[in-house]
């Protein structure tokens, strides 16, 4: 018997979904209202504080800013110039670290206390420009160079009083009562008979060499001045010379008002001496 066959229905074709709907378009922004203020401008928290922006209160300030500091960056040189650079370059340099355009322009501010020379004040000024110093940069080193200046000179007066104080010292162990009148009369011969072009040497003998020195001197007028007799008494009037005015101070320390301390005019004659070496010498 035959094999019955079977017919399946075919189902019908499948339904396409339907198109998406596309998104709704945002509605058009709604226009400021008439007299609605401006945004208000705002310098973000973390940046509000910075010294560079004090006062930009503004967007055009801070535009401003931006564009000056873009300016200045395009006049910069690129680095420090080399140590063989032409000199142009570095003027360059230092004038875009600051420097003023004249030394003139320089300030200081000079102790008191300070004698000025204005010949050496625009000296030092010159060099401070010529090496590319800006304002502040001089008038630092100067206050610090014056100050360094007055520091060593009080050191210097300090050492000068303790070199006094034990030239005074070792003068009495050597002379005792006697060692104003050899000292004076000392000076005296140094001043006459030292050569002018080493006078100042004899500032800077130690007090051992001067004590020594006073201690010959101090044998040779014992020993040969007074047994040959006082220089021969200068003129009188206002003629007087440097050589006539020490000669008139050697006759008055062989006096015995100068010789001898105990005398009553003793302190009279060593002002006496002491005002014809002062005139002998100009005043000094």
């Amino acid at each position: 018997m035959p094999e019955a066959t079977v017919v399946l229905p075919t189902p019908p074709p499948a339904t396409p979904p339907p198109p998406a709907t596309p998104p709704a378009a945002p509605p058009p922004a709604t226009p400021p209202a008439a007299g609605t203020p401006p945004v208000a401008f705002a310098i973000p928290d973390t940046y509000k504080d910075k010294p560079y922006l004090k006062g930009v209160d503004s967007s055009e300030k801070l535009f401003q800013m931006l564009d000056g500091a873009q300016t200045l960056l395009g006049q910069r040189p690129n680095g420090i110039p080399a140590p063989d650079a032409p000199q142009e370059e570095w003027s360059k340099f230092y004038d875009a670290a600051g420097r003023p355009k004249t030394a003139a322009e320089y300030q200081f501010e000079i102790d008191p206390s300070i004698k000025v020379d204005e010949k050496i004040i625009g000296k030092t000024k010159e060099l401070m420009h010529k090496w590319g110093l800006n304002s502040a940069q001089a008038k630092g080193i100067q206050k610090d160079f014056d100050a360094m200046a007055i520091e060593i000179a009080k050191e210097r007066g300090i050492a000068l009083q303790q070199q006094d104080t034990d030239f005074d010292k070792l003068a009495t162990q050597m002379f005792g009562a006697d060692r104003d009148a050899i000292i004076t009369r000392s000076k005296g011969l140094l001043d006459q008979f030292t050569p002018a072009a080493l006078k100042g040497e004899v500032a800077k003998l130690s007090n051992e060499a001067l004590i020594v020195l006073s201690g010959v001197l101090n044998g040779i007028h014992a020993k040969y001045i007074k047994q040959d007799g006082a220089p021969p008494v200068p003129p009188s009037g206002g003629g007087q010379t440097p050589d006539s005015l020490r000669a008139e101070a050697m006759r008055l320390m062989q006096t015995p008002a100068y010789t001898n301390p105990m005398d009553p005019t003793h302190d009279m004659v060593c002002r006496q001496i002491t005002e014809l070496y002062k005139q002998a010498t100009g005043g000094k």
